[in-house]
């Protein structure tokens, strides 16, 4: 797996990074305190834009990003 997604940080407790493509609408997580990185495809970009004005960015991905999306674990 190799997508090219930049990465910016944010202010998560349980999330360090995401980044976001578009086009191909791939969202790409990586977590804190495991060191891992999830990679989300047909993310709509409303849902990316949500997710970054989320208040607890941890909260939205639990609720609205968790077990809803097709997932792979970067490795």
């Amino acid at each position: 797996m190799d997508y090219n997604v930049k990465m910016e940080k944010v202010d998560s407790t349980f999330l360090t990074q995401i980044g976001y493509d578009p086009d191909k609408q791939i969202l790409v997580i990586e977590m804190d305190s495991l060191y891992k990185k999830y990679v989300y495809k047909n993310i709509p970009l409303n849902i990316y834009k949500d997710f970054l004005a989320a208040e607890s960015k941890g909260k939205f991905y639990s609720s609205t990003i968790k077990g809803r999306f097709e997932a792979e674990r970067e490795q």
